[in-house]
């Protein structure tokens, strides 16, 4: 699969080894980034799966590529001022559950719904889709953007 980003003048940053990877040369510190997936732009933000300090990871960029490098193991584009983001798991933790979750951060990249999620969808006007696991139940439903519940069904597992 191959990624190109085209900006508001035509201007084609896009992967020019034909690898399947967008290469980008960061011209002040000669630092080379290889992306290896990328997502569509959305709100000003685009996320960008790639390699910073070692760690491989989703990291969201500006329109002109510029990252906080704040990582994330899955990422969904920004949507009402929110994204969507996995927890980042470093492989030397241990792997369970409660590292496995889905919260909301704004374009800051504060944490503005904590990660409690097993899924969690866009926002689409005031409400999102979530879903939590439970030992006996499995709930689902819609919350705000202040992550209240405001409406929410049980199924039995």
């Amino acid at each position: 699969m191959k990624y190109t980003f085209i900006d508001n003048l035509g201007n084609a940053l896009t992967d020019f080894d034909h690898n399947g990877q967008l290469t980008w040369s960061f011209e002040e510190g000669g630092k080379n980034e290889v992306f290896n997936d990328v997502t569509a732009f959305s709100e000003g933000y685009a996320g960008i799966k790639g390699q910073y300090k070692g760690k491989i990871g989703w990291y969201f960029a500006d329109t002109k590529l510029n990252s906080n490098y704040t990582p994330y193991d899955s990422l969904q584009c920004y949507s009402e001022g929110l994204a969507a983001v996995k927890q980042y798991v470093d492989d030397s933790e241990d792997w369970n559950l409660n590292n496995m979750s889905w919260g909301y951060i704004d374009k800051n990249s504060n944490i503005v719904i904590p990660y409690q999620f097993f899924d969690c969808g866009r926002f689409r006007g005031p409400l999102a889709y979530f879903k939590k696991w439970g030992s006996t139940y499995d709930i689902e439903g819609y919350i705000n953007k202040q992550g209240k519940v405001v409406w929410q069904t049980e199924k039995k597992k």
